[in-house]
């Protein structure tokens, strides 16, 4: 069997148009192109079906700022090498493009927000530590220490989720490839485990439609007076004391799942501790009681609590986790299979003692101030997204209806469970239709306002009106919206499909519409629109067609309060014109 060969290439100067083209594509479902690199000292070895790493490098000499952001950005195979034999010749090395990341990944980018597997990564060429070759291609070596494709995948993955999905279904041999980092079976099965569970627990759905125009920029100005955030150094067992205490929440509602990480990433973090390197900051939300929610740095403290106190972590979280073994250390291989209790005293200190930077966002910060901050502070490997954020900021019961409706049996049925609950995306779609349906009809948003800020607004200003009978009535309308959709659209439920066509993803903005229109229906007007479910679908596959302001709102802009009148507005009279044909 030959063996593949790993290259970094890194594009330059000559190479800007092929930099522009792959910097344009922002997801992971862009289309299989090529490009052609031409450079002088291609390492011998080089051969058709390498797999190729694309680098966007720098477009001057200078070192200057370009208008991309430099670092991984792309997937290739190379195809073909031509060019004059000798090192210092010219040769043009075509590269097929499978798979571009939806945003470039730095090297800063990985040590900050994936310190614990960098030690594995700071050998390789143009990532690594003390890399100064100028070379356009750099040969990985795996088998080396400091080179593991393994960490590589596994620090991109968390940072761009839904790399490893592609990887396996494009180089199927780069995952068997990598395989020989992990010294066996039971570690390849462990490590195979990890990526695909973090890769579900982090990917969206690929049956849901990606939402394009939540970038969580900042647009509503604000007084930043009202910001108050504090930074102080905190020792762990002061957090500890807190967790104890209940005054320390590991498992918010706008958190992932903790214990997210395996024992092999785990005891890397414990042995950078153990080896003093100091870890990134930590970020806390502090509530009026002075109790503290875990807004960034979640996996790094539960590792740290499940090395130091098990059981304290374990009562805290519902976990049932045996005490954590250290295994795979790369320093310190003499404390391999070791308990926090199995330490000298010397390495306990190390952990317990162990000072953090902590940033505080103190209780008195406004919630839309709080919101702007959030957003502000979310620029790591794994960001929260918009309804995290929002689950942070405004407390109240309105976070258990809106989880209770999206958790429901019908909800489940309807989406065909499509929906991901790890990033809490069912939330958001039953709290979009609870938001619009509290405006009454014509259900028409305020003019030049985005979503977040709607949503928002709603959260804070008329759910906190609410009392039981209003969130009964409100139950209500989502459920009988529900059973009215599915007895109309069916299996094509808040989608661009139709009948025999193959189903596309769910829709957002088709999913408030549906729900609007539809659910608002008389009952003789429910009667006919599901006598004449096929009638009605031909009128919305036309209007998918030909209808440009239509289409536009269910594709780009979605969140504006424009794009949602006329969704609203084009299935109002979708049904008009079936009931009058």
């Amino acid at each position: 069997m030959i063996m593949n060969g790993y290259f970094i290439i890194r594009l330059g100067a000559d190479s800007e148009h092929e930099i522009r083209k792959i910097d344009s594509i922002t997801s992971y479902n862009g289309e299989v192109f090529s490009i052609s690199v031409n450079c002088k000292q291609v390492p011998k070895g080089v051969s058709e079906g390498d797999i190729a790493i694309i680098w966007l490098g720098t477009n001057n000499n200078k070192g200057g700022k370009t208008p991309w952001v430099q670092g991984i950005r792309a997937f290739g195979r190379i195809m073909d090498i031509s060019g004059e034999d000798g090192y210092s010749s010219t040769k043009q090395i075509d590269i097929i493009i499978n798979i571009v990341l939806p945003a470039t990944v730095t090297k800063m980018d990985i040590v900050t927000s994936q310190s614990n597997l960098y030690a594995d990564i700071a050998a390789m060429p143009v990532l690594g530590v003390n890399n100064y070759s100028s070379q356009v291609v750099q040969r990985i070596e795996p088998n080396k220490p400091g080179q593991s494709l393994y960490a590589l995948l596994l620090a991109l993955e968390a940072i761009a989720p839904g790399l490893f999905s592609k990887i396996e279904y494009n180089y199927p041999e780069l995952c068997s490839g990598i395989n020989t980092n992990v010294n066996d079976n039971n570690s390849k099965k462990e490590y195979k485990n990890n990526i695909q569970k973090e890769s579900t627990l982090i990917n969206f759905e690929n049956d849901f439609d990606p939402d394009e125009d939540r970038d969580l920029e900042i647009e509503t100005p604000f007084d930043p007076s009202k910001i108050d955030i504090i930074v102080k150094p905190m020792t762990i067992g002061s957090l500890e004391d807190r967790l104890d205490n209940n005054e320390l929440d590991l498992t918010p509602d706008f958190q992932r799942q903790a214990n997210l990480w395996d024992v092999r990433r785990k005891s890397r973090l414990i042995e950078s501790i153990l080896l003093r390197i100091p870890l990134p900051s930590f970020y806390f939300s502090e509530d009026l009681d002075g109790s503290y929610s875990v807004v960034d740095g979640l996996q790094r403290l539960c590792t740290i609590f499940h090395f130091k106190n098990v059981h304290l972590l374990n009562s805290a979280t519902g976990a049932d986790l045996s005490p954590l073994e250290l295994k795979g250390l790369q320093y310190l291989s003499e404390l391999e299979g070791k308990t926090y209790l199995e330490l000298d005293r010397k390495f306990q200190r190390r952990v317990a003692e162990l000072e953090i930077t902590s940033n505080i966002i103190r209780a008195n910060t406004p919630f839309a101030v709080k919101f702007n901050v959030f957003a502000r502070l979310n620029q790591g490997g794994l960001p929260l997204n918009a309804q995290e954020i929002r689950n942070a900021i405004f407390p109240g019961e309105w976070r258990t209806h809106i989880r209770n409706l999206s958790d429901s049996d019908l909800f489940l049925k309807v989406t065909e469970n499509k929906v991901q609950k790890i990033r809490q995306q069912d939330m958001e779609l039953a709290l979009r239709f609870i938001a619009l349906w509290q405006l009454k009809p014509p259900y028409s948003r305020p003019a030049n306002q985005t979503l977040d800020e709607f949503l928002n607004m709603v959260v804070e200003k008329e759910f906190s009106k609410w009392d039981a009978q209003k969130w009964h009535f409100a139950s209500n309308a989502f459920y009988s919206s529900l059973n009215a959709v599915y007895s109309i659209r069916g299996r094509h439920a808040f989608r661009k499909s139709i009948r025999n066509q193959a189903r596309g993803p769910i829709n957002r903005g088709l999913f408030e519409a549906e729900m609007i229109v539809f659910g608002s229906l008389e009952r003789h007007e429910l009667e006919f629109a599901v006598n004449n479910r096929d009638l009605i679908e031909d009128f919305l596959s036309t209007a998918l067609i030909i209808d440009t302001d239509f289409i536009r709102a269910l594709s780009f802009g979605t969140g504006s309060s424009e794009s949602s009148n006329i969704r609203i507005r084009t299935l109002n009279k979708i049904f008009r014109e079936a009931l009058n044909a």
